[in-house]
């Protein structure tokens, strides 16, 4: 039942849509195959399963993003198979009547409809007549009428589903949800809380611990066309009077979710190793298109090599990280021409460390999220890195974790071997034992994902 309230309002829609299909065919098979005449209320079903149909069409083909959308599309959907359901009952039920009381033949619907108002019509249609009371085709003792009736009832859940989403509160599984209420201080929802001990306890406790100290950059990392404007969550390293290296990390949360100061608890220990870091947040969809999301992550990363100087910090020794969403952020960088776009270098990335990345957005317009994300073909083609150049030549990490959907494995080694097709140092690595949410203790106590960051701004 969970995989069903998952679905997204166009994987309903078109759900409805293929039963619909599925329902005509039965109809017209009986008509001009077996040889049945409908009679009025057979049409009239008809007329009710089509008017579904049409709904469900039109609810897939514009998806709609917001509540009011998807809930009329889910109101007219429910409305068209309520009155199917209506008239099937209703030709059951005069199936069901004793010879003596079965009304007597009346005119065919097309002489009714040439002489008749319409509404006189659907009264006279609705009361029935005699050879709507024939029963002339049975399959396992049940009269068509009787399956015509069950079938809508199935088919109700197609605009059922469709309200459930568009009413439904869509969370965001891999992490929890960290809400700041006057406070620097997150809170985990009960249903969000890791168990003592478990993969993500220290996680959520370094969360805790470590998020209020952070200190904000006063300086926004780029002022954006639309939506919010991005700020680092700045700490700075030392190396001893020299510039310091710098590390952008880039957020998840699918892109409509969370923000820099959920991620403080990554910065500890890079900065303790000399390199200065910045957590840097971006507008969210729906606020804005998908497109500016990568555009705020480019200048993020061109006003810091513009300004690193001025931060005491080596413009000239730059790396990225990003987890899930920022994993294809991340991506995204590597797939960038700094120089023909920006006049930077055209190498101004050391190194990227992608943890748990998407790097084909193929699947997401058919997922839970195209409400919020709203991809169109052009979107997918123009900011899935799985398929684009990568411009940096820089180092290269790919890091998913041996708990988490295979898919994030899947795109992972795509990804890896289309960046080695093109000559790119990559190494891929699958941590076991670790989910969505614990792979980024790593980042703690000098773990694997910090030791992977330190490793860029080595000697070359």
């Amino acid at each position: 039942m969970s995989a069903l309230s998952r679905l997204s309002v166009r994987q309903w829609s078109l759900a409805g849509l293929a039963f619909c299909v599925l329902m005509m065919a039965v109809a017209l098979g009986l008509e001009h195959i077996v040889g049945l005449e409908p009679c009025p209320l057979c049409i009239f079903q008809r007329v009710a399963v089509i008017s579904a149909g049409v709904v469900f069409a039109l609810a897939a083909i514009h998806n709609p993003a917001g509540r009011l959308g998807a809930g009329l599309y889910g109101v007219l959907g429910l409305a068209a198979v309520g009155g199917g359901i209506g008239v099937a009952g209703r030709h059951l039920w005069l199936q069901s009547l004793p010879a003596d009381e079965v009304p007597s033949c009346g005119p065919g619907l097309d002489y009714m409809l040439d002489i008749l108002p319409l509404q006189e019509v659907v009264n006279m249609v609705l009361s029935g007549s005699g050879e709507c009371a024939e029963i002339d085709f049975l399959f396992l003792g049940i009269t068509l009428p009787g399956w015509t009736l069950a079938g809508f009832i199935v088919l109700a859940l197609a605009p059922l589903g469709m309200l459930l989403s568009a009413f439904r509160e869509r969370g965001w599984s891999a992490l929890p949800r960290l809400r700041h209420p006057g406070s620097h201080r997150p809170r985990l929802r009960p249903h969000d809380r890791p168990r003592s001990g478990g993969a993500g306890g220290r996680l959520a406790s370094a969360q805790r611990r470590r998020l209020a100290p952070a200190t904000v950059c006063p300086r926004p990392a780029l002022r954006p066309q639309s939506g919010r404007a991005p700020r680092p969550l700045s700490r700075r390293g030392s190396q001893g009077g020299r510039a310091a290296p710098l590390h952008l990390f880039f957020h998840g949360g699918y892109w409509r979710s969370l923000g820099h100061r959920e991620f403080g608890f990554i910065v500890d220990d890079l900065v303790a190793a000399g390199i200065s870091v910045g957590v840097v947040n971006y507008a969210l969809c729906p606020t804005v298109r998908f497109a500016e999301i990568v555009r705020q992550a480019r200048a993020a990363v061109a006003w810091a090599y513009r300004h690193a100087s001025e931060e005491g910090c080596d413009p000239a020794s730059i790396s990225v990280s990003g987890h899930s969403a920022g994993g294809h952020l991340g991506a995204m960088l590597l797939a960038t021409d700094w120089e023909g776009d920006y006049g930077m270098p055209a190498d101004p990335i050391r190194g990227a460390l992608c943890i748990s990345g998407l790097y084909d957005l193929g699947p997401f317009p058919w997922s839970w999220l195209q409400p919020k994300l709203r991809l169109d073909g052009r979107d997918v083609a123009e900011f899935s890195p799985a398929f684009l150049a990568c411009r940096v030549a820089a180092k290269v990490s790919l890091v998913a974790g041996g708990e988490e959907s295979g898919e994030f494995s899947r795109q992972m080694m795509d990804y890896a071997t289309h960046l080695g097709e093109q000559g790119i140092a990559v190494e891929q690595t699958v941590l076991p034992g670790d989910d969505h949410f614990s792979i980024l203790e790593h980042y703690l106590d000098s773990g694997r994902l910090a030791r992977t960051v330190m490793g860029f701004h080595t000697p070359r």
